[in-house]
Formats: structure tokens, sequence, C-alpha cells
């Protein structure tokens, strides 16, 4: 038996559109639509071969109507929607943040990029006790 050849009609695609907006389940809009309609498809690949855009246009028309109200909240002040917005779209986690202390001892402004670089190197000045640095190859005749 050959199987009957499946047209799009604009009132199944409209009633689609209508119920993924509101959040029906793809099971039950397709249970929805075989009940309804005398040419609705029968299956889920027919539905999405058929109306597959359809569906996906009120899934993308919702996201962007909840998205711009969470925007608008983030934007009035709501921390809760800055935090959701941050953790889905910013890639933002509290976890992964970090407190860097950027204030300057005057330890550290006396240091010098060279002088830093060399003390993480292992190979320049080595620290002995608070006050006192000393050059490391100093170290190194004094112990011999």
């Amino acid at each position: 038996m050959p199987t009957a050849i499946h047209k799009k009609n604009p009132k199944i695609a409209k009633d689609i559109h209508a119920k993924v907006s509101a959040g029906v389940s793809i099971r039950d809009l397709l249970n929805h639509l075989v009940a309804t309609y005398s040419d609705a498809p029968k299956s889920t690949s027919t539905l999405y071969k058929h109306y597959g855009s359809d569906i996906a246009q009120a899934k993308a028309d919702v996201i962007e109507r909840i998205g711009n109200v969470m925007i608008q909240k983030a934007l009035d002040g709501d921390v809760k929607a800055a935090e959701f917005y941050l953790r889905s779209q910013g890639g933002w986690s509290p976890q992964s943040t970090e407190n860097v202390n950027t204030s300057l001892t005057p330890e550290d402004e006396d240091n010098s990029a060279t002088d830093e670089l060399a003390r993480l190197l292992g190979r320049g000045l080595q620290d002995k006790g608070e006050d006192n640095v000393v050059p490391l190859d100093a170290h190194k005749a004094r112990d011999t």
C-alpha cells in the first residue's frame, strides 16, 4: 500500500506554533494534531520533515521573549537575573572567580620586571629574611 504524500497545511503550522510556544511536548502536540486534523502527520519524523522549521521558529520566539525579560530584569538591577545571564551566556561561575589583590606594597614597587622574572626562575635575588635581600651568587660564595 503506497504511503500518502503529506502537504504542509498552514492551519496546522499555526497550531504548531501556538502549542509549542505554550510549552506543549512534541508527543502531546502530535497526538493533538492527529486527533484534530485529518491531514496531520502521523509520526514525529513526518512532523519534523514538514513542520520542523515551524517548531524551531516557535521555540526560538519563546526563548527570545523570555531572554528579553531576563535581560531587562538584569539591567534593572535584579541580581538573580544578572547572575543567571552571566552563568548561561557569559561563562561566569562563582567557583571560578578569584579575588585578586591589585594593590602594590612598597616591596612590589621596588622589584623590576627583570628582578621578578629572575626570582621566579630561581636565578636572581633570593630572600634572606624579611628585609635582607642577597644576590644568589653571594650565597654560593659564602657556602664554599
